[in-house]
């Protein structure tokens, strides 16, 4: 049991890391239309998950509710046969998001929210070249998180944010190589809690400045293994038992500016750094016997996200939007592998939002999202090769204002 609960946990956790290719800052149809760039604008309930302190400026209560939704692609060439090309089956995934902002007296506005920023997963064919290393995982992440934000002056806020994460966790994979001839899977759960602070302050009409630091944190998921298929005589002494792991969660820092540079034109841009560096190892312990089982160095590199937007309010009613992103990859090829073919990433988006009523909005974007080939040839797991990763992300959210 100890050598399988390593190997499918460290699988588990390789997504549960929630890198680049599965975080999900979509979490808004008016600032995804935006590329993301909204911390220096932060004009709408999404903001408390962008920059909470953006709520001090949204009057009386409102609601925000809608999805994103995400058709993820992947393939994987093998570099030692170029004819050999592996696909990742056909995924969708819906993410609902509902927020809700309260401005009260003394300055003060509450807000809260029922959101999944990171989660995903990946699946590819029974038997592919790679069913030894992952064949399915599913995350999913959610966040039922709080704000206390506070108007220090008419043109300055600040705000707190409290979050409790809760995570559910499934891998699928073949267990040959971990000394099991049939397939083994693992499903999990884990929680967390998460802080933060943030400011956003108006120097002038037509700029805005924003800043959202959010602390690092640690998720501890817990996980049952069960085995499927015949056992082979090498694993004889294999028993269906309980793993657990550690994961530091890093801490984050979005910066962004919003500028009017003509009355209907809104320009944001937001720089955002997440401390990646933090995902030294990974590390696997027995509850059973309270042993550490294995511990593997991952060796991560903090990532820069560079964002910027434009919004145009010139026809009535409606506004129209653009953005583009450019995101780093905190992967090292040694340690890449098919449940997390992450890399560097651009990204192109479109938007729009329509009044329908002077307290009821809608707005809706198209994000296309292209990851760069990595080429891998120094693997850790040997399993060396070429992949291309994109992804298709839409959504809509309708904000109400009571």
């Amino acid at each position: 049991m100890k050598k399988t609960a390593s190997v499918l946990l460290a699988c588990l956790l390789s997504i549960g890391a929630m890198a680049g290719g599965f975080s999900i800052p979509e979490q808004g149809s008016k600032a995804a239309g935006l590329a993301g760039a909204f911390t220096g604008l932060a004009n709408d309930p999404s903001a408390i998950y962008f920059n909470p302190a953006g709520i001090s400026f949204i009057k009386g209560m409102n609601l925000t509710v809608g999805s994103t939704f995400v058709v993820p692609e992947a393939q994987y060439q093998d570099l030692k046969y170029g004819n050999q090309i592996s696909k990742q089956k056909d995924l969708f995934f819906a993410v609902p998001q509902v927020f809700f902002t309260y401005q009260w007296e003394y300055d003060l506005t509450f807000g809260g929210g029922i959101y999944a920023p990171f989660g995903l997963g990946t699946e590819w064919e029974k038997d592919w070249s790679g069913d030894h290393l992952s064949r399915k995982i599913d995350l999913k992440n959610v966040h039922f998180g709080g704000v206390v934000s506070y108007k220090v002056m008419d043109n300055l806020s600040v705000a707190g944010t409290f979050a409790w994460s809760y995570a559910i966790a499934a891998l699928e994979k073949q267990g040959d190589q971990i000394g099991h001839a049939g397939d083994v899977g693992l499903e999990g759960t884990g929680s967390g809690i998460h802080w933060g602070v943030s400011a956003l302050y108006k120097p002038l009409e037509m700029l805005s400045i924003g800043m959202s630091y959010r602390a690092a944190t640690e998720l501890e998921i817990t996980g049952d293994i069960e085995f499927t298929g015949d056992r082979t005589a090498a694993s004889t002494d294999l028993k269906e038992g309980k793993g657990k792991v550690v994961l530091p969660i890093p801490s984050t820092l979005n910066v962004g500016v919003a500028v009017a540079v003509l009355p209907e034109l809104m320009v944001t841009a937001d720089y955002n750094w997440s401390e990646w560096s933090k995902y030294e190892k990974l590390e696997i312990e027995n509850t059973d016997k309270n042993i550490v089982l294995s511990s593997s160095p991952r060796n991560w590199s903090n990532t820069s996200t560079y964002r910027v937007g434009a919004e145009y309010t010139g026809i009535h009613n409606l506004a129209l939007r653009v953005g583009f992103l450019r995101d780093s990859d905190p992967v090292e090829t040694k340690y890449s592998e098919p449940s997390l073919p992450d890399a560097a990433r651009t990204g192109y988006t479109v938007g729009a939002g329509y009044r329908i009523l002077d307290n009821l909005s809608v707005d809706a974007y198209l994000l296309l999202l292209y990851w760069d080939e990595k080429k891998v040839s120094d693997n850790e797991f040997t399993f060396n090769g070429y992949y291309n990763t994109y992804a298709t992300l839409s959504g809509v959210h309708f904000t109400y204002n009571f």
